[in-house]
């Protein structure tokens, strides 16, 4: 059965394929390793030859907002990944059961990223953060995906190097006017038309038209796409990943789509996805995306490494993250004082009985001077201060931030920041490797949390994220039909 609890088809047939081709080509079979990856699986072959099955693939990209930071791009790759998982079992229903249509996830590289120093021109690729767990939602790095749009690589003369659709997401349950769950609109990419497209409900501005083509940015203006037609989908009731996909999946049976996808690839762009709602816990392990993305190899080791270095592999220690940076203007009123989270991290040394305290901070220089002669003049323990990671392939701060929060996750216990990605990251994370809640769930109580319990020390109060979206239950305590 496809798609359905277990590796997914999609890589068993792609290995299939690439066995009986490797076998005609050079008469030798692929091996294990080969097939297991399917990074260098397609890598290697796809720099070749663009097989025919290659025809009843859709190749979904997405793009979040201008402006958002590294751990928002990780959520919404989960709300994509979930609306990719839904389109592939779409295929197990009797309404879609004539479309064999497979579809694949296209990953955008990290290029230019909020919070990120700007010291090289990146092309980060997510293999580098991260090893992608392939199950019901197969997915591929955008530059692999690239090499596949090279008219030098198609094996069928009558299938062009494809353009792209892209399909702008709008959302708004307080119209009234719409009273079908959404709405698809054609955008045109005839410039004379401009004057009948005011009513399109979706934020185009990132859409360019020349010579009745289009293009629009990319992954942090990573790179332009050249488009072929646009849409835009105008939800009204929810904007979830389901609903995604089934707006999608009707959409794909236009024939205005159906006609062009049968002389190019089929690859569409979902611009603003982080405009999906957050998916619960429960339906990302319905699809075995719960812990998809794990920290790769190379993010572990230089983790490891540092610990060593450190000494912070042998002793137990509290593990903190103090969010500043543009919370200091963002959230000037709510973010605690130095000297409240020193006397709350004082008090769990106390309860814990931990003398060590790892603590991971983007606080600039002068704030910086300033919390450690706090917490000195407070706590009377060893402190350690995250710093610059020895001996890095890639001297990006991004990667950095990464190998801090693996060294969190290997806390005893973890206190993080209200309303930060990164500390929800680490606590999700910490979750799914077994930590306890109680150990993972809290944060430094904001300024009006605290004076809203004036009768209790700021070292006494305990606030903790709610639990609504956390993985809380074990996977195998689902049950799915």
């Amino acid at each position: 059965m496809w798609f359905r609890f277990g590796p997914s088809s999609l890589l068993i047939s792609l290995c299939l394929v690439f066995n009986i081709l490797l076998h005609l080509i050079t008469g030798n079979f692929a091996t294990q390793e080969q097939c297991t990856n399917i990074y260098e699986t397609w890598a290697a072959y796809m720099s070749r030859v663009c097989p025919s099955w290659m025809q009843g693939i859709v190749w979904i990209l997405y793009d979040v907002k201008y402006g958002e930071g590294f751990y928002m791009q990780k959520d919404v790759f989960y709300r994509m990944a979930l609306a990719v998982a839904h389109l592939n079992n779409m295929k197990q229903t009797k309404q879609y059961q004539q479309n064999n249509q497979t579809h694949v996830l296209v990953l955008p590289p990290f290029c230019n990223i909020a919070h990120w120093s700007y010291r090289t021109k990146r092309r980060l690729k997510w293999s580098l953060f991260f090893n992608i767990q392939q199950w019901e939602s197969p997915t591929i790095e955008y530059d692999i995906f690239s090499s596949l749009h090279q008219p030098a690589y198609t094996d069928d003369m009558n299938i062009r190097d494809s353009s792209i659709t892209a399909i702008y997401l709008s959302f708004d349950w307080n119209d009234k006017q719409t009273k079908r769950d959404y709405n698809i609109e054609r955008v045109s990419l005839n410039m004379s038309e401009n004057s009948t497209q005011k009513y399109i409900k979706c934020d185009i501005s990132s859409l360019k038209k020349q010579y009745n083509v289009g293009s629009t940015n990319y992954s942090g203006n990573c790179n332009r796409l050249f488009l072929e037609e646009v849409f835009c989908i105008h939800f009204t009731k929810t904007l979830t990943s389901e609903t995604l996909s089934i707006a999608l999946k009707n959409l794909f049976q236009n024939p205005i789509i159906e006609n062009k996808w049968k002389l190019s690839l089929h690859s569409v762009i979902i611009k603003f996805a982080d405009k999906i709602l957050v998916p619960w816990s429960y339906e990302l392990s319905k699809y075995n995306l719960l812990n998809s993305l794990e920290f790769s190899k190379y993010i572990k080791n230089k983790a490891m490494e540092y610990m060593k270095l450190h000494s912070l592999d042998s002793q137990k220690f509290i593990g903190i993250h103090i969010r500043r940076g543009d919370f200091v203007y963002f959230y000037k009123d709510e973010i605690p004082s130095f000297k409240n989270i020193s006397l709350r991290i004082s008090k769990l040394m106390k309860e814990l009985n931990i003398s060590k305290v790892v603590i991971s901070t983007d606080t600039e220089n002068n704030d910086l001077k300033k919390m450690k002669t706090t917490l000195k003049s407070i706590v009377d323990i060893s402190f350690h201060f995250l710093g610059d990671i020895p001996n890095l392939t890639y001297k990006e701060d991004g990667l950095i931030a990464a190998i801090h929060q693996y060294i969190i996750l290997q806390s005893n216990y973890f206190v993080g920041t209200k309303e930060s990605r990164f500390t929800s990251s680490i606590r999700w994370q910490r979750i799914v490797n077994g930590k306890s809640l109680d150990s993972s769930t809290e944060y430094f109580c904001s300024n009006s949390e605290y004076k809203a319990k004036k009768y209790m020390k700021y070292s006494e109060l305990i606030c903790r994220e709610h639990t609504d979206r956390l993985p809380v239950t074990p996977i195998s305590k689902f049950k799915f039909e």
